[in-house]
């Protein structure tokens, strides 16, 4: 008995000893980003009549980040400078009722700005070069607005309807977005512990409700129009962060 019992706790030893050999080396840090592109759209076109509808908005904001060498987990909060561009000869009001106009048209439709939590999943495959670590990057985000305020800089208040005074029906989470993620980061080393790490990322953002085919904004009241189409759009972030290893 006392034989097997040694013969088992060398073979769990050596199982154990190997699985933690296997294990990723594992960091945590700090850092910025920057973010900027699309966040949907959408058109229509008839004849001579033509509608766009294209969501932009800037974030910048601060992140933390878990690495396990072949995976980095970051959770961000960012401050969002958005806007809305209308381009065309058709604006449709509240009623969804289209109004064609004899000229084109390009107008900035809403300014204002809104608090985001940003959590972003990479896959990565670091290649060392001397002291510093290249990766290629592949992955998902998720950009979760969590409120908005108008341009005067108050707090965009919403009636028991969802419904805003100017007639916008959108919630701050309708500008939600999903996205996915390429690019390349590089790792330097401070000490043997210590890095800075910069990541730059193109993305494809899927378009938020707020310009989808379930969008609820006066602006498409007549989004069963088979002539709308909708659209995600592209964009890009670059961060900058200091992570430790342990």
């Amino acid at each position: 008995m006392a034989k097997r019992f040694l013969l088992v706790s060398a073979l769990a030893a050596f199982v154990a000893g190997g699985v933690f050999a296997q294990m990723p080396q594992m960091s945590i840090g700090a850092g910025y980003i920057h973010s900027a592109g699309s966040v949907g759209g959408m058109s229509t076109s008839e004849g001579s009549a033509n509608y766009a509808l294209n969501g932009r908005g800037v974030q910048n904001g601060g992140f933390l980040f878990f690495d396990a060498t072949y995976a980095e987990l970051a959770i961000g909060l960012m401050n969002t400078s958005a806007y809305e561009k209308e381009v065309g000869n058709v604006r449709f009001g509240n009623d969804g009722i289209p109004v064609v106009f004899s000229d084109d048209f390009t107008s900035v439709e809403y300014q204002g700005s809104g608090l985001a939590m940003d959590i972003s999943l990479l896959g990565r495959y670091p290649v060392p070069v001397g002291k510093m670590t290249i990766s290629p990057l592949l992955g998902v985000g998720y950009n979760m607005v969590l409120s908005t305020k108008g341009p005067d800089g108050k707090a965009v208040e919403w009636d028991k309807m969802g419904k805003h005074a100017n007639g916008d029906a959108r919630k701050a989470s309708d500008l939600s977005t999903f996205r996915i993620q390429l690019g390349a980061g590089a790792d330097f080393d401070v000490t043997d512990q210590i890095y800075i790490r910069t990541q730059g990322l193109a993305q494809y953002r899927f378009a938020a409700k707020a310009y989808g085919k379930k969008a609820n904004t006066p602006e498409t009241a007549s989004a069963s129009d088979p002539d709308m189409k909708f659209k995600g759009g592209f964009g890009g972030s670059f961060t900058v962060a200091v992570g430790y290893k342990f």
